[in-house]
């Protein structure tokens, strides 16, 4: 069972994604209003779970596990 952060994060991901779509760090973080920096240390965690697909400097993209747990 996911935090209620994390499920925040993906839900807002998904959200922003149109349920399938790539996402910049900064609308995530202007989404959630968090700082920048911050969405991508979460960011950054949600992909060492297989929830994101993250590249430094690219947009980001919920994988199937993360799209999975967003609809939960």
């Amino acid at each position: 069972m996911a935090s209620p952060t994390v499920e925040n994060y993906l839900k807002a991901l998904f959200a922003l994604s149109d349920g399938g779509g790539k996402v910049s760090v900064s609308d995530l973080s202007k989404s959630l209003g968090v700082s920048a920096p911050t969405a991508n240390s979460m960011v950054r965690k949600l992909s060492d779970r297989g929830l994101v697909d993250y590249q430094k400097y690219k947009p980001l993209e919920l994988t199937r596990e993360g799209r999975k747990e967003a609809a939960l």
